[in-house]
């Protein structure tokens, strides 16, 4: 019976400080959250600032050759149209300037099938749009497409 408890003022100092620390944990947790945010998001404006020096050539026929004429390493975004619709394929290996790239129509296409990659291109293909795209530094960075110096090719 002569057992005892803290006291009430000893209990509300504890619980202070037990409020403090989880909002000190969440406050810096929040903080690093937000300054990756915005590291992502400088990376990401460069590259769509750099799109303004990418340039590249195409020329056409059962063999489609991509040439890059900027001064940077470029991916390739496919999209391919054919008498079912469209399909839209990332190339994820990169052009080095003066580098180029060749796509042959090669290969018979369902619904889930992937073209693009390792140059081979849907047997059903009648027009390929070539849009070159620049990838941001960081693991997992999405592609930054470069819309305004795309080609579209007949094929």
């Amino acid at each position: 019976m002569k057992k005892r408890g803290i006291t009430p003022l000893l209990a509300t100092v504890l619980l202070f400080l037990f409020i403090l620390i989880i909002i000190t944990v969440v406050f810096l947790w929040t903080k690093r959250v937000q300054e990756q945010v915005v590291e992502k998001n400088v990376e990401l404006s460069k590259k769509q600032l750099e799109c303004d020096s990418v340039q590249i050539e195409v020329t056409g026929g059962s063999r489609i050759n991509v040439v890059n004429k900027g001064s940077g390493k470029i991916n390739l975004i496919l999209r391919e149209t054919f008498d079912k619709g469209v399909r839209k394929s990332e190339i994820y290996d990169y052009i080095e300037p003066e580098g180029s790239y060749s796509l042959i129509k090669s290969v018979e296409c369902d619904e889930t099938s992937t073209t693009g990659v390792g140059g081979n291109l849907c047997k059903q293909t009648t027009e390929v749009e070539i849009i070159p795209a620049l990838r941001p530094a960081g693991r997992g960075a999405p592609l930054v497409p470069c819309s305004g110096a795309s080609k579209t090719v007949r094929a």
